[in-house]
């Protein structure tokens, strides 16, 4: 059986109706409509929102024949809980592929290394992270209590590219800017300090040497690590406008 493949492109089928297909193969055009809407694709993990009148061995098929029809898919789950709980977690039951529930998922442009079985995503809530993400301005300070991933902290920080962007652009030849951030992600850091390395080759880093220790990424930029050194976990990079 030929595999299929998401495209965006006319002649090829949508994310929609490439599970639509999967599952009237499975089990026909009279019960596709019990199925289709509860599949997620979280990174190479898929998994099936279970039905409460269906039982797991009737799941057996479709995940079997997600695995065949979409390569990277490397490993299928079914729900066994609703969300809940402090953590608002769910239970799962393997059905197919690697019995692994650890993956990357990735969201507009940002990477998540998420555990499935250990914190709460779900692709569904990826507009709505956009959306809150783009309500944020220049100078805002949010706090995002139970973050989980930090779905919406990551996305919003892709927007302080363009806030340090415009910061660089102020300054003289010559003049120095402190870029730092209460984070320990390189997304926060590390990749939007490269970034700007990138776009501006009139900036450059200013070592750093000490109190903390030097960034394991990027060279010159300075990590202070809440394990080592009894603090929030912070990032700091001095740059310099070229004369």
């Amino acid at each position: 059986m030929t595999p299929l493949h998401f495209a965006s492109t006319g002649d090829i089928m949508t994310k929609g109706k490439l599970m639509k297909e999967i599952i009237r193969r499975v089990y026909g055009p009279e019960r596709d409509r019990m199925f289709w809407h509860r599949i997620d694709i979280i990174g190479d993990i898929a998994v099936i929102r279970k039905p409460f009148d269906v039982d797991y061995s009737e799941l057996q098929p479709l995940a079997e024949e997600i695995l065949r029809s979409i390569p990277y898919i490397k490993s299928v789950w079914a729900t066994a809980s609703p969300v809940d709980g402090d953590y608002r977690l769910r239970e799962f039951v393997h059905l197919a592929g690697e019995k692994r529930s650890e993956t990357i998922y990735k969201e507009h442009g940002c990477r998540f290394k998420v555990d499935i079985r250990r914190v709460y995503i779900t692709p569904r809530l990826s507009f709505e992270h956009e959306r809150i993400a783009k309500t944020v301005n220049e100078g805002e300070v949010v706090i995002n209590m139970y973050a989980g991933v930090g779905p919406f902290s990551i996305i919003m920080a892709k927007k302080k590219k363009r806030m340090l962007a415009q910061a660089v652009e102020l300054l003289r030849p010559g003049g120095r800017l402190l870029y730092t951030t209460c984070s320990v992600l390189p997304e926060e850091g590390e990749e939007v300090v490269e970034w700007i390395l990138q776009q501006r080759r009139d900036i450059e880093i200013v070592p750093l040497h000490g109190p903390y220790e030097e960034s394991p990424i990027l060279p010159g930029t300075m990590r202070a690590w809440p394990h080592k050194h009894e603090t929030t976990g912070f990032f700091y990079a001095l740059l310099e406008k070229r004369l």
